[in-house]
């Protein structure tokens, strides 16, 4: 008998415990179709264009139509359910909405090039200067190596001991003048023989030559006894 009762005690007890939650699962239904009926009514107000007129016997007909319509599916869930009874899950404390999906627009790209801007050349620009090819360097002269003049390098004697005594092409006034170096050489000898009849000794005619090798004359050298 205990058993019995047991058994009958939860019986009745999942009866009562299935009732309940049927009542909760159809008022949530019931609660979320309300939302989403407000929802896409809420859509509609939005989507209607500003300026264009609206029949309000023709919304009156349609939302009565969606009221029975939706009555009538209430009616079929409730038999559907007492027929298959489906435990549903305790309904939340704050039940929220769907939101509804929003369609944004992409931009398409722009099939115009762009233009690139090309530099002009600026005409405040200043001319560079081209670089003058330095003059090669200047060798010294002969006599600026020998540390004479140019005069010196070319009419006087080479050996400082020597004398022009018989310049050859000097000056006219010059008795002892002579045109060539055979002319020099024959005015020495006379001028020495004639200098030895009055005095005793000997003498000598020297070939006189500049730096730069040129004929210049004689040189008359006497030496006493």
């Amino acid at each position: 008998m205990k058993k019995r009762l047991v058994i009958i005690v939860i019986f009745v007890a999942f009866l009562v415990s299935s009732s309940i939650i049927y009542h909760f699962s159809t008022e949530n239904v019931e609660k979320e179709k309300n939302q989403s009926e407000e929802s896409t009514e809420n859509v509609e107000k939005e989507n209607i264009i500003p300026g264009e007129s609206v029949d309000e016997n023709n919304l009156d007909l349609n939302e009565n139509e969606s009221e029975e319509e939706q009555s009538t599916e209430v009616i079929d869930e409730k038999e559907n359910q007492q027929s298959n009874p489906i435990p549903s899950i305790p309904p939340s404390s704050n039940p929220t909405s769907t939101p509804t999906p929003t369609v944004t627009s992409t931009p398409k790209p722009s099939t115009t090039p762009k233009q690139t801007a090309t530099p002009t050349p600026s005409s405040s620009s200043t001319p560079t200067a081209t670089p003058t090819p330095s003059s090669p360097a200047k060798e010294s002269t002969l006599w600026e190596k020998l540390g004479i003049s140019e005069y010196d390098y070319y009419h006087k004697p080479m050996w400082s001991w020597q004398n022009v005594d018989f310049p050859v092409n000097g000056s006219p006034d010059n008795p002892n003048s002579c045109t060539s170096s055979d002319d020099c050489r024959n005015k020495c000898q006379r001028y020495g023989d004639d200098y030895l009849k009055s005095h005793n000794g000997s003498y000598s005619c020297s070939v006189v030559n500049s730096y730069s090798g040129d004929y210049l004359g004689e040189d008359f050298v006497f030496t006493e006894i």
